[in-house]
């Protein structure tokens, strides 16, 4: 398995910091078959031009590194502290910090958020269970 943190990388305009997610770098991972997911953390999203466009710089190195063509990129910006993949950011432990300052304060951001929330999310998750219980299914 390869780690993000071995990529030597220059600054990026909007680029705070790369994270693997999923199945790379797990017994689930198949070679050939399992893409690698790597989350991009940026600054800020004005337009989807700004993801195409460090789509373009980043996949092509991102492959070459990894030596792997099936790579996918999920981007998350500073404003996204409160979405389910936010966690999965924190969770990862093969990350590439490009903007040390930055990531710190969306983690604070994500932390500060999840601690707040964490009656809802728990609530949730035992309605949640409750449904499946009754019918069957989640939500």
């Amino acid at each position: 398995m390869k780690l993000l943190n071995d990529l030597k990388l220059n600054k990026i305009d909007n680029l705070i910091s790369l994270a693997v997610f999923g199945s790379y770098g797990t017994k689930y991972w198949r070679e050939g078959n399992s893409d690698i997911d790597i989350l991009v953390l940026i600054i800020k999203r004005y337009d989807i031009m700004d993801e195409i466009n460090l789509e373009e710089i980043i996949l092509p190195i991102l492959k070459k590194f990894f030596n792997y063509e099936n790579i996918h990129l999920t981007f998350l910006n500073m404003s996204d502290y409160d979405n389910r993949l936010a966690k999965q950011y924190l969770d990862s432990k093969n990350k590439l910090i490009i903007d040390e300052f930055k990531e710190i304060d969306f983690r604070l951001y994500v932390n500060k958020y999840l601690r707040e929330n964490e009656w809802l999310i728990r609530k949730t998750r035992e309605d949640s269970k409750l449904l499946e219980d009754i019918n069957g299914s989640r939500l």
